[in-house]
């Protein structure tokens, strides 16, 4: 596998000349790190919405599995057979 290594400087108003050296890798590790970032920033201003959806999918995934499908008869019979006991 070949590794790209760029060299490249950034200079902003009042600050010292940088150069540094980068790899794909650490370009890939920084903007996957940046994205997780911004989505546990967004999560934290929306908990409540966060753990609601957590806790309600579940359910919402038994019920369809469990009720509408059984009820259309679109699950094997074995399902059929052992999901009467729930409903």
């Amino acid at each position: 596998m070949n590794t790209t290594t760029t060299t490249s400087s950034t200079t902003l108003p009042g600050e010292l000349r940088v150069k540094r050296s980068t790899s794909r890798l650490a370009i890939a590790a920084t903007a996957f790190l940046a994205i997780l970032r911004r989505d546990i920033v967004v999560t934290g201003r929306e908990f409540i919405v966060f753990l609601i959806q957590v806790l309600l999918q579940p359910l919402f995934f038994l019920f369809i599995f469990g009720k509408v499908l059984h009820d259309q008869a679109l699950l094997p019979s074995y399902y059929q057979e052992s999901s009467r006991s729930l409903w």
